[in-house]
């Protein structure tokens, strides 16, 4: 693996921070999320569509007019596929909406989720399905590849309304030592319960992360992490409890075998640990590079 060179890194914290925004954003705060996003992007072009009453919404969570495109959101818990048979439900029951109701202005439907790891084989099966029978519309699935897409299209600052502020290559470069004291502070009540292991912790080589499937992502998080070792480690070394350092390693490795254990894949014990180490700062904490450090 190549040295992390920051000079020639791109400014991408805000990819990882969508991942977060749609692991911890489910059922109708989802589709939220995405009818704002659209409205942010197009603007009158695309219709946010709400139930009133029993009318119901016929299947319909947004409609773009340009395109006659319907839009069906699923959001699922944490970002994974969780029931199959929920999600195959739900595009049948919303598109067999849509088709009584709206086929006067229907084009295309899109399926639209959170889904982070992958779609199961059978929804895109069941998307052929569909296809197959209703050769007059055209069926889309739309995740977080094209979510990502419409958020690189928005400026920054439009961006910050949707993921919160996320750390520039830079910040990486002027990380005070007293946002990492704050972050161990916070700490404090788990450090003070947890006994560090008599096998001593390791520090992570860089191979290890190609090894463990890593995405590019979060490599490079973890990548320019590192560049804020040294001063952290200074940091626990001058602590007056000198097994501080060990004890807040033992409480990430407790966590990880945790995350481990549920046969999660690497990308989501990332963000689940990283959830677990910032907490509600995630949205709110002005530098956000405090958070990583603790990883790296």
């Amino acid at each position: 693996m190549k040295e992390t060179n920051i000079e020639t890194q791109q400014d991408i914290s805000w990819h990882w921070l969508l991942e977060l925004k749609l692991r911890k954003t489910t059922g109708v705060a989802f589709q939220t999320f995405f009818s704002e996003l659209m409205q942010e992007r197009y603007g009158e072009d695309f219709i946010t569509v709400k139930p009133y009453g029993s009318l119901g919404d016929k299947g319909c969570d947004g409609y773009q007019e340009s395109s006659g495109a319907v839009y069906a959101c699923y959001g699922a818990q944490n970002g994974a596929s969780g029931a199959v048979s929920s999600f195959i439900k739900k595009m049948n029951d919303d598109f067999d909406k849509a088709k009584t109701d709206l086929s006067a202005i229907m084009k295309s439907w899109h399926m639209t989720h959170n889904i982070v790891e992958g779609l199961p084989v059978e929804t895109i099966l069941e998307k052929q399905k569909l296809q197959d029978s209703n050769p007059e519309y055209l069926f889309f699935f739309l995740g977080k590849p094209k979510i990502t897409e419409i958020l690189s299209e928005l400026s920054k600052p439009q961006r910050e309304k949707f993921l919160g502020p996320a750390a520039r290559n830079l910040d990486y470069q002027n990380l005070q030592i007293e946002e990492v004291k704050g972050l161990v502070d916070e700490m404090s009540k788990l450090i003070s319960t947890t006994t560090p292991s008599n096998d001593g912790i390791l520090p992570v080589s860089p191979q290890k992360l190609e090894y463990n499937s890593i995405s590019p992502a979060w490599v490079q998080v973890l990548q320019v992490g590192r560049l804020n070792e040294r001063g952290i480690q200074k940091y626990f070394d001058a602590h007056i409890d000198l097994m501080r350092g060990e004890k807040t390693a033992q409480i990430f490795r407790d966590k990880y075998l945790e995350l481990k254990a549920q046969n999660l894949c690497p990308d989501t014990i990332m963000s689940m640990l990283f959830q677990f180490i910032a907490g509600p700062r995630v949205q709110t904490h002005s530098n956000p590079v405090a958070d990583q450090g603790g990883k790296a």
